[in-house]
């Protein structure tokens, strides 16, 4: 007697399969908020967290005084007059995007 089992074939390989997770773990965990504030009195700044890049801190001695990032290919500079105007989550989801631990 002759026993034959025929396997059906996979439709993705497992690096693909890996792959696909990977990426859209990647593209769940980047962030889709938007912070809008008023940066200078005559300029109001509206972006996506995942905009800003290039993020470092501005110190003044051992003193934090302020965030520099760029944001569509503009330098911007965040005091602290513009960080109290975002939300915790706004400015928790910013500094996540920056690599930035804490200030």
């Amino acid at each position: 007697m002759l026993l034959s089992i025929a396997l059906p074939l996979p439709t993705k390989t497992d690096f693909h399969s890996v792959a696909a997770e990977n990426f859209y773990q990647k593209l769940q965990s980047l962030s889709n908020t938007i912070i809008s504030l008023q940066y200078k009195p005559d300029k109001f700044l509206t972006f996506k967290v995942q905009e800003a890049n290039f993020g470092s801190i501005v110190r003044e001695g051992n003193k934090t005084i302020a965030i520099q990032c760029q944001i569509r290919g503009t330098t911007y500079t965040f005091t602290h007059e513009h960080l109290d105007q975002m939300s915790k989550r706004e400015l928790n989801d910013l500094l996540n995007q920056l690599g930035i631990d804490s200030l």
